[in-house]
């Protein structure tokens, strides 16, 4: 009896109705006009390493930079998102927003967004933006927004827009306090802005920027969205400041019970900057986009939508296609992808040289920015790779376990079938696109583990596998990254270079074939994030397998 086969593609419509209840993470106006003279700067930082996270930071982010570029018709080169960033991401963007500027000559406009910790230095009352490697006892480890609107207060712009979604008091997005602050909101020295900017914060003096939980945003945040997707984003900055601060402080009682005042701060001589627009026209039409919201403290991870490359649904004789929430299901076994976000990230390993350095094939570290891309929530399992291939070549044989003892060159033909079936085109990953995921889009934790700095709580190691996704996921929602079975990468092994790359693809030409991850054969040093391994392409292993990749 034949095998049926039952593949779920999710089909978004591109363009819908205005709903009575929008959602405004996915359903998002669309602007025909191009708006190619204004140039944005996001940073999003959720996972610290020393702090606890920031609830939503990353959807924050991303959601901002989803309006930038659909709403207000910014072209997707002249944005910089960084999630999770370092000091030194913050202060390196920052020069490439004044360098940008300055090659305008004062024609462009400006766009700063940040959320995530604000911290005070209690000795001076200075107020400070926290990076996710920095200490809330060390002012020195943050970026002060005196320098911070020092810089883009001198900026040769038509216009600069700033907008904190942090408090400065020394409290997180929680409500609780911070290392630095010993149980005492500070309120830090307000610092002046200069040039042709104004600067939209979360909060005013010592009150704390709380999260809107249903709505998996920071309040500040959703409320500036909700008003773009209300004028698609045809807004002035008066209309907008009325409207958030009314909602906010109103929400915020409701939701939190707290007190919660958006403010508004100027630079000397700013008369008109309520009559500045976000964008000049409106956009008249919305779009349904599908979103994974990123996984945080109690948002949930949802299913990423893959469309199908016709826009239709596919059939045949032998199988049966349909569509199902977005989720491709083999023979009651589903696989998920994830979204990840467009990003730049040191890729390579910290580390001094030592005996699993190979060849120094782990250094030098060097900057990677990715374009968007989703990737398997979890490994490939044995029953979706039978149901495809028609055989298992798995030494640790289970329905749910991960398929491995498979080839490269196998791997690329399961991956032709799979897609001759669905008329998509998923692929392996690059090597920079597994190590960005496993990383969760965060540099340090390169030399640690995907989702834990304990290895024991994301990887398996022992004497064979074990089902897929039965530990603790990363915080983008991805499970084994750190060991189950290593995995199979797209590229050639070669060399690192400090050069920056955008998108690499390893060389034309090589020897062997990248491979990530570890496995649960592996001594713990061998499963860091940024370790590398590689094989033959024809060659296989009863520890190495595959994760599914696909284009955004």
């Amino acid at each position: 009896m034949k095998r049926i086969l039952l593949l779920f593609i999710a089909i978004i419509s591109l363009f819908a109705t205005h709903a009575a209840v929008k959602d405004i993470d996915s359903y998002i106006p669309v602007n025909d006009v191009q708006d190619p003279n204004t140039f944005v700067v996001i940073i999003s930082n959720e996972n610290y390493k020393y702090e606890e996270a920031v609830p939503f930071a990353l959807n924050d982010g991303s959601t901002f930079k989803l309006y930038c570029e659909k709403s207000l018709g910014i072209p997707e080169k002249n944005i910089k998102y960084v999630p999770n960033a370092s000091l030194n991401d913050m202060k390196y963007f920052l020069s490439w927003l004044e360098k940008v500027m300055k090659a305008y000559n004062g024609q462009a406009r400006a766009i700063f967004y940040y959320s995530g910790h604000g911290m005070p230095d209690d000795s001076n009352k200075q107020a400070f933006l926290l990076p996710v490697d920095g200490h809330s006892t060390s002012p020195e480890s943050g970026l002060s927004t005196e320098t911070l609107y020092a810089r883009l207060g001198a900026l040769q712009s038509s216009a600069t827009m700033v907008f904190l979604d942090a408090c400065f008091s020394g409290a997180s997005r929680e409500g609780g306090m911070m290392q630095s602050s010993r149980g005492v909101a500070i309120t830090p020295k307000k610092n002046a802005v200069s040039g042709n900017m104004v600067v939209f914060s979360a909060t005013k003096d010592n009150e704390t920027a709380y999260p809107y939980r249903d709505k998996n945003h920071g309040m500040f945040t959703y409320f500036i969205l909700e008003k773009l997707n209300e004028d698609g984003g045809c807004v002035t900055l008066g209309e907008l400041s009325d409207y958030v601060r009314g909602e906010v402080s109103r929400m915020s009682m409701v939701e939190n019970e707290k007190s919660q005042t958006p403010t508004v701060l100027a630079s000397v001589g700013n008369t008109d900057w309520k009559t500045w627009k976000l964008a000049n026209v409106a956009a008249t039409k919305y779009a349904n986009i599908p979103r994974n919201l990123v996984k945080t403290l109690d948002a949930g991870n949802h299913n990423l939508s893959i469309n199908t490359s016709n826009g239709n649904k596919k059939s045949s004789q032998k199988n049966k296609l349909a569509m199902a929430d977005g989720k491709i299901t083999i023979n009651g076994m589903e696989y998920e992808l994830v979204r990840i976000d467009k990003g730049t990230f040191s890729m390579g390993s910290n580390q001094k040289l030592n005996s699993h350095s190979t060849f120094s094939m782990n250094q030098p570290r060097h900057n990677v920015t990715l374009k968007a891309y989703a990737i398997g929530k979890t490994e490939v399992p044995q029953a979706i790779w039978e149901a495809i291939m028609d055989d298992n070549p798995s030494e640790n044989k289970g329905a749910r376990l991960p398929v491995e003892n498979v080839t490269w060159e196998q791997c690329q033909t399961f991956i032709k079938k799979l897609n001759e079936q669905l008329g998509t085109q998923f692929r392996l990953p690059t090597e920079a696109e597994w190590e960005y995921a496993a990383d969760c889009g965060n540099s340090m934790f390169s030399d640690t583990f995907s989702g834990s700095k304990r290895y024991e709580a994301v990887a398996h190691t022992g004497s064979s596998t074990i089902e897929c996704g039965s530990l603790q996921p990363s915080s983008l929602g991805l499970y084994d990254m750190s060991g189950n079975v290593a995995e199979w990468c797209q590229d050639y092994i070669s060399r690192y270079t400090a050069a920056p790359e955008t998108n690499p693809v390893g060389p034309k030409k090589g020897f062997q074939r990248v491979v990530r991850g570890g496995s649960y054969k592996d001594e713990p040093e061998l499963l860091r994030n940024s370790h590398r391994g590689h094989k033959r392409q024809n060659e296989s292993a009863p520890f190495i397998g595959l994760r599914l990749a696909h284009d955004m």
